[in-house]
């Protein structure tokens, strides 16, 4: 259980840089691209890596195949969410729509990127 708050620790560290840098980007370089969802998106995309992270080192635990099957349908479970969230919040909210998916991007990669990292470094600690 010490990889998990290692990990945790680490994990939000990282979320609290990306979100100083975030916020001080949108109050000052980026402010007319600021949108008012960005909060909740940044939740959402937080907790759904770290449920992902959580459920991918139990996995991990087992067979790499079974680890392997269990990654590659998370991930596509994960993908369809947001897209979910993608369409809904342009059909829906509507608001500044570029801003929002570049955003959404922009932290789907570093969350995603991180992720990776770690559990590359887990299963090499393995």
């Amino acid at each position: 259980m010490a990889s998990w708050r290692e990990y945790l620790l680490k994990y939000i560290i990282y979320t609290v840089i990306i979100a100083v840098v975030s916020l001080t980007l949108f109050s000052s370089v980026f402010a007319e691209y600021y949108f008012r969802f960005f909060p909740l998106l940044f939740i959402i995309i937080f907790g759904a890596t770290l449920g992902f992270h959580s459920i991918m080192m139990k996995y991990s635990r087992e067979s790499v195949a079974r680890f392997t099957g269990a990654y590659m349908l998370a991930t596509v479970i994960k993908m369809l969410v947001y897209l979910i969230l993608i369409i809904s919040y342009l059909y829906f909210l509507n608001e500044k729509p570029v801003s929002f998916v570049v955003t959404f991007l922009v932290l789907y990669f570093l969350f995603t990127s991180f992720e990776v990292f770690e559990l590359v470094r887990f299963n090499k600690k393995k």
